[in-house]
């Protein structure tokens, strides 16, 4: 009965896959009281839509798009669903050993890994998709050769890996011609199709999802982790990971290796990407940076809504994902460890305990704070958030390190925190010294919380195991040394705050 008219009426459609494959079934009749046959078959080339919401096309027509999308009307690309498209007739232009287009570089696991931080699909003929306005123009660069003030592109002073990509770098190019760019966008478009076309029933999130939204006017941008091990009949601690000044959320994964924590634990990891308007910076690259209150680039200068950005990212992930609402840390790095006291004091109703590492609170409006457990790690060394006294100005931000409440260093910002805590004593309640670093606490504070103060005593800015340094690192800025193994960052962090849970050891 498949494909008749019969058939489609009593919903039986397709072509069976072999007349002499099927299964058999016997079936009781209730008219009759005795037993029949019933075959099963496979087919394909469906033309009936299951009555499910979010199918819209059958399995033939689907069928047709693959085989001959031509015919079908589709030129070159063809778009399956709003997330799913398929690409044909590009074989001959992925062979070859050309490798045009430099995706962003870095390394997993001390395997060479390229990755590409800007996805966008642009339809064909459709006038409301076009690149946003950084791919734009790095495009138009690439293609012409200069930029708009006649500077060469790529610049002729990086190297050879750095000349080609998005990385946030002075007047890089995305390609070297545009047949050779094209190779390159078919094959990993191609390689992307390949791992995730084929899905099952059980919705999986996306284990490395990067994706944005809108808010207040801005395209703002953060990447996802899912870990395998995570059970989706359970829900997950989250973990938001903020980088720092001029970083992105891909370095900041990648140096931090805080994958390998939530493989461990079972966490989701966010790293939310700051704000970077193009050719912001001094040298004419992007600057991703966070409004923390006293620092810094873009965001601070237009006094960019991050902590309401983040807040509406923490309600996206809840109704998304299945977190534990009760179990949402924050953590980052120099302008991301302000931005994430910033956000302890003004969504400490949403997060459970932070810490992190190299930064400063440079916002005090206390307004909407109810104590969480707080810890800030420090290294004696750093030249950049200084120990003992913030007073070194960043170069090009003169004033960024002029508020009051850090001008004293890591000492006084754990005093600081004391006071929102409203901790008991004027001095810490225990300390726990080792080789490598202590640990200070006080520990009689409001809502069962504490606050603590890790010092790396030989750290610098960078207190993580990974080096950050590269071909043209401002190390000066940076401080790219890590810490060569002394201690496990995460792990440290990790044991702090997982102490923690809203519905647990803090009483609201």
């Amino acid at each position: 009965m498949a494909d008749t008219e019969e058939g489609l009426v009593k919903g039986i459609s397709g072509t069976p896959r072999s007349l002499t494959e099927f299964t058999q079934i016997q079936k009781y009749d209730e008219v009759s009281k005795g037993f029949f046959n019933k075959y099963y078959y496979w087919v394909k080339n469906k033309k009936i839509i299951p009555q499910l919401e979010w199918r819209k096309t059958t399995a033939y027509d689907v069928s047709q798009l693959i085989t001959d999308p031509a015919a079908q009307g589709q030129k070159f690309v063809a778009m399956y669903s709003n997330s799913r498209f398929g690409l044909y007739n590009c074989q001959s232009l992925v062979s070859g050993p050309e490798n045009a287009i430099n995706f962003r570089y870095w390394k997993i696991d001390n395997k060479d890994i390229n990755a590409h931080n800007q996805y966008q699909i642009i339809s064909e003929g459709l006038e409301t998709s076009k690149p946003n306005a950084e791919l734009e123009r790095k495009w138009y660069d690439s293609l012409i050769g200069v930029d708009t003030n006649d500077r060469p592109v790529p610049d002729t002073i990086l190297s050879e890996k750095q000349k080609y990509g998005i990385l946030d770098r002075p007047r890089q190019g995305m390609f070297k011609n545009r047949v050779e760019a094209l190779k390159q966008t078919v094959e990993r478009a191609n390689r992307t199709l390949k791992e995730n076309l084929i899905v099952d029933e059980l919705i999986i999130p996306d284990p490395d999802k990067y994706e944005c939204m809108e808010f207040e006017g801005w395209d703002r941008c953060w990447l996802t982790y899912f870990p395998e091990n995570v059970n989706l009949s359970s829900k997950s601690p989250v973990i938001f990971e903020l980088h720092g000044w001029s970083a992105s959320s891909f370095e900041m994964r990648n140096y931090t290796s805080i994958t390998s924590l939530a493989d461990e634990v079972g966490a989701i990891v966010i790293h939310p990407e700051g704000l970077a308007i193009p050719n912001s910076g001094a040298f004419g690259e992007n600057q991703e940076s966070w409004n923390s209150g006293v620092c810094c680039g873009d965001a601070k200068a237009q006094d960019i809504n991050d902590s309401g950005f983040l807040i509406k990212l923490i309600n996206n992930i809840t109704e998304e994902y299945p977190e534990d609402e009760n179990r949402i840390y924050f953590t980052g790095r120099s302008n991301g460890c302000q931005m994430t006291q910033r956000m302890a004091l003004e969504a400490s109703h949403f997060i459970a305990a932070v810490a992190c590492t190299s930064g400063y609170l440079g916002f005090t409006d206390d307004s909407q704070y109810s104590p969480i457990p707080i810890m800030e790690m420090h290294g004696v060394l750093d030249e950049i958030a200084q120990y003992t006294n913030s007073g070194r100005l960043i170069i090009f931000e003169e004033d960024a390190r002029t508020i009051e409440a850090i001008q004293n260093g890591a000492i006084e910002n754990l005093y600081d925190w004391a006071a929102f805590n409203n901790c008991d004593g004027p001095i810490v309640d225990s300390n726990e010294p080792n080789a490598v670093y202590s640990i200070q606490r006080f520990t009689s504070c409001e809502n069962n919380t504490e606050v603590a103060l890790f010092t790396s005593h030989a750290g610098g800015h960078n207190l993580y195991v990974n080096d950050i340094c590269d071909d043209i690192s401002y190390n000066f800025v940076w401080g790219c040394l890590g810490n060569q193994g002394t201690f496990d960052t995460h792990q440290i962090i990790w044991d702090f705050v997982s102490r923690y849970s809203k519905n647990e050891s803090i009483s609201n």
